[in-house]
């Protein structure tokens, strides 16, 4: 079974703020990571990802670009190069384009059957209401130079995912990666490599020509 294209999180921290040392509680760490969140618009990020999945020996590891438009409310994440997965958002659609294998599908954004990242691809939240309307907050732990925030998706989009852990700055609360763990056992996680806030995002980057592609269910 081949595994499903998941992309990458959409609220890729944008501003930082002043940060610190001082032990922080748990909603604490949380409404300073959302308040980073405030000023994103628009923004070009680099990841690398690793997959772990049960019928898969060795792990999956592959680089991508994140493209993101808040105001236009319109996200694309591609892994691999040249890309093998691609997943755009655009509103309350999830388009999957797999252009080795020229097939497409269509979700609709957070519903059940949206698994992984894909189901951040809605849109990070901005404030903690909106946070708890999404997740339920399990725990923070605070290390040294990070703090490790683990929540577990609500609705729909828990069915498929267990946890997501975001991994973010103790000084600057800025989102350094996000580790997650699926109901079937398999994980993945996604570091920031590289964010380029204000970037100029390429003409049509939202756009995937489908001519000769076959529609699918992945």
């Amino acid at each position: 079974m081949r595994p499903r294209p998941r992309s990458a999180l959409a609220g890729i921290i944008l501003a930082c703020l002043p940060g610190t040392g001082a032990a922080q509680s748990g909603s604490g760490v949380v409404e300073r990571w959302l308040e980073t969140n405030a000023g994103a618009g628009k923004l070009r990020v680099e990841f690398s990802q690793t997959r772990k999945i049960n019928t898969l020996k060795v792990p999956i590891r592959e680089k991508g670009v994140l493209w993101i438009d808040h105001q236009a409310d319109r996200l694309r994440w591609q892994a691999g190069d040249p890309p093998k997965t691609i997943v755009i958002r655009h509103g309350g659609e999830i388009l999957i384009v797999r252009p080795d294998q020229k097939k497409f599908e269509r979700r609709a954004a957070g519903g059940a059957a949206t698994p992984g990242v894909a189901a951040l691809a809605g849109g990070f939240p901005r404030n903690m209401e909106e946070f708890e309307r999404k997740y339920r907050l399990h725990d923070v732990k605070v290390r040294k130079d990070s703090c490790r925030i683990m929540a577990q998706p609500r609705g729909q989009a828990g069915r498929a995912v267990r946890s997501f852990t975001f991994v973010v700055g103790r000084e600057d609360h800025r989102l350094r990666a996000v580790e997650i763990v699926f109901r079937d056992g398999s994980t993945q996680s996604i570091a920031f490599t590289k964010v380029e806030p204000g970037a100029n995002i390429p003409p049509g980057i939202f756009n995937v020509d489908l001519s000769g592609y076959e529609a699918a269910q992945f």
